[in-house]
């Protein structure tokens, strides 16, 4: 018979952790939080083959440089279209 376990997940990303405390910890450094404004929940991040800031031009998503509480972040629900 199959047994029950529990697993506690991030709520942003969906990553999964055995014990709440090290899911809790990832939760506020994970990069898809909004809270830590990272381009992985900008609006201004171009997603194309090769993804770039619209206001800087910089790339994004470099490997081992994270960008958190960027200045010029932007929330998709304020963006005016």
């Amino acid at each position: 018979m199959p047994k029950q376990i529990t697993r506690y997940q991030c709520e942003f990303c969906n990553r999964t952790y055995a014990r709440k405390t090290p899911a809790t910890d990832h939760e506020s450094i994970c990069l898809r939080n909004p809270k830590n404004k990272s381009c992985s929940t900008c609006f201004n991040a171009i997603r194309d083959i090769d993804p770039i800031c619209a206001v800087t031009g910089e790339k994004i998503f470099v490997k081992h440089r994270t960008v958190k509480h960027c200045d010029k972040w932007k929330d998709w629900e304020e963006a005016v279209f």
